[in-house]
């Protein structure tokens, strides 16, 4: 039998095969160039400090604020005072321009107190004797303007006297006076209204024509400025009243 020709050993392919190098970095290369404990503590310095001095800006900037808006308050305080008395003293003038107007009435219809006013009296002349026969003749004294407003503006109280039967004069300075069980009354303004009749036992009247016509109107309010709280001060308040 023949041999079988020996076979040539196959060249070892580990040794043909070069090395492939290694493209990951080096575990000790990115440890390097990770910051230090040191460098943290830089960083956080730095961030402090930064901080630091914008928070000294703010806190400057919050008392500059805070002093602005004190002046404003102080101001504003100041002002609504003055507004205050500035209300009460034209509400004050009202007054006092009506008791002037009573004055100059007075004065008027004194200087008048001889006058008199006929109607009735045909104003056409006829021929031959005049005369008065089936003609009414009314006289009337020549009152002031203002009196005859007022007059006609407190028609509805004097037809409720009259309806109750309380006896009334006409005074002057302008004024109503009325009698009962033996003792007066006098409404001299608007404001004495109410009083005049709850002491007459009658029932309260508005009449906003007379209060026009004397006062010019309404007074003003008088402004009122709120109490400022700071926010704790108004916390704690809430705070107990919900706790009352």
């Amino acid at each position: 039998m023949a041999e079988a020709p020996a076979r040539t050993p196959s060249p070892d392919r580990s040794s043909s095969v070069s090395p492939v190098p290694s493209t990951q970095p080096d575990i000790h290369e990115l440890l390097a160039l990770l910051p230090t404990k040191a460098d943290l503590q830089d960083m956080a310095s730095t961030v402090k400090a930064s901080q630091k001095a914008e928070l000294a800006g703010i806190k400057d900037t919050l008392r500059e604020i805070g002093e602005k808006l004190g002046e404003m308050e102080a101001q504003t305080i100041a002002n609504s005072a003055a507004i205050k008395r500035t209300v009460e003293r034209s509400n004050d003038h009202h007054k006092h321009i009506y008791f002037l107007r009573r004055q100059l009435e007075d004065l008027e219809n004194r200087g008048r107190c001889n006058n008199i006013r006929v109607r009735g009296v045909p104003e056409t002349v006829t021929a031959g004797q005049i005369t008065f026969s089936n003609q009414k003749i009314e006289v009337y004294q020549d009152l002031a303007w203002i009196t005859l407003q007022q007059r006609r503006a407190l028609r509805p109280l004097t037809k409720t006297l009259q309806e109750k039967g309380v006896k009334y004069r006409w005074g002057y300075p302008f004024a109503l006076v009325a009698h009962k069980d033996g003792r007066s009354y006098t409404l001299r303004e608007p404001d004495d209204l109410h009083q005049f009749c709850n002491d007459l036992g009658l029932p309260v009247l508005e009449i906003e024509d007379w209060k026009q016509l004397i006062y010019n109107g309404d007074d003003l309010p008088v402004p009122r400025m709120q109490e400022w709280e700071s926010p704790s001060k108004r916390h704690r308040a809430n705070n107990n009243r919900t706790k009352t």
